[in-house]
């Protein structure tokens, strides 16, 4: 597994990438952090390539030092969108997945 912060000029998030195959990004609900995925996240990464990521302020991502739109929660997709098949998203998680794919390129 890889693991590491992924800076993003106003705040880094803490990821974890594991795993072969095709991308799946799993985006946790806004109340919890990346750790919501533990039940599954053996399962997924013996077929894809899973990447998870704590949002701002949550797990053990940079903590909000002020107002962030929802918009902000989720990383910027250049380089992921084209390569991403997948997302799996709960609650915020689902909105900030549909935002993934919606961003211009």
């Amino acid at each position: 597994m890889t693991a590491g912060y992924a800076d993003f000029g106003d705040g880094r998030l803490y990821y974890e990438i594991e795993g072969n195959g095709e991308v799946l990004v799993f985006i946790h609900a806004g109340f919890v952090d990346s750790r919501m995925w533990d039940g599954q996240w053996e399962a997924f990464t013996q077929h894809y390539r899973a990447l998870r990521f704590d949002m701002r302020g949550l797990g053990k991502s940079d903590p909000v030092t002020g107002p962030v739109s929802r918009r902000q929660s989720v990383p910027p997709a250049s380089g992921t969108r084209d390569r991403t098949r997948t997302s799996i998203g709960l609650l915020s998680g689902g909105r900030n997945s549909y935002r993934l794919y919606s961003q211009a390129p």
